[in-house]
């Protein structure tokens, strides 16, 4: 198994810039097999070794039991500041309330939610699988909705992405760059 992350990077309320990550980790179809403690404190090593106040909240959408049967037992071996930071969302109907809407505005919750729920739809539109590309007609399929942008949502799209002058940014380590195929994408307008 596999656990797609939705959303790397959000702002927290009351931020302008993002600050802190908020990491979405879909977990459906998570089983216990897919559960390695040693992936868990590796990936936590690295975060809290590198990045330890970049993390604010990782969000596990879908979590069934057996994630939070494993979870229980990696989190006694975290450093309490870190085990606080992982929440549950257990399904569709819980994403209207906490964590989510605690972190994210009504734009994001919802294109979150429409971004896991296309990415469950089988077979997973070409917009889904090409998601750094601009969704065109040919793209988009009959579950998509005229509306959603893999790439983020309306305001990112149109705010960050529509105005990103890559030759500006080229070789700019310090600015948030777009993903690498998004990037190609931009140059090739």
């Amino acid at each position: 198994g596999w656990l797609p992350v939705l959303a790397a990077v959000a702002s927290l309320p009351g931020q302008h810039q993002p600050e802190q990550w908020v990491v979405v980790l879909d977990c459906t179809g998570m089983s216990l097999s897919a559960c390695n403690p040693r992936i868990a404190m590796a990936v936590t090593a690295i975060i809290g070794d590198h990045y330890p106040e970049r993390l604010g909240t990782i969000v596990a959408l879908n979590a069934g039991y057996l994630m939070r049967y494993a979870w229980a037992a990696i989190e006694v071996v975290l450093p309490a500041t870190m085990a606080a930071k992982l929440k549950f969302v257990a399904s569709e109907a819980d994403y209207k309330t906490a964590p989510l809407s605690d972190l994210f505005d009504d734009e994001l919750r919802t294109w979150v939610q429409d971004e896991e729920r296309l990415n469950r739809t089988q077979p997973l539109a070409a917009a889904q699988r090409q998601f750094w590309k601009r969704p065109s007609p040919e793209l988009q399929g009959e579950n998509d909705g005229p509306r959603h942008d893999p790439r983020g949502t309306p305001s990112y799209v149109s705010d960050y992405l529509d105005t990103f002058d890559v030759e500006l940014h080229r070789g700019d380590a310090v600015t948030h760059q777009p993903h690498p195929n998004a990037i190609t994408e931009l140059a090739a307008k």
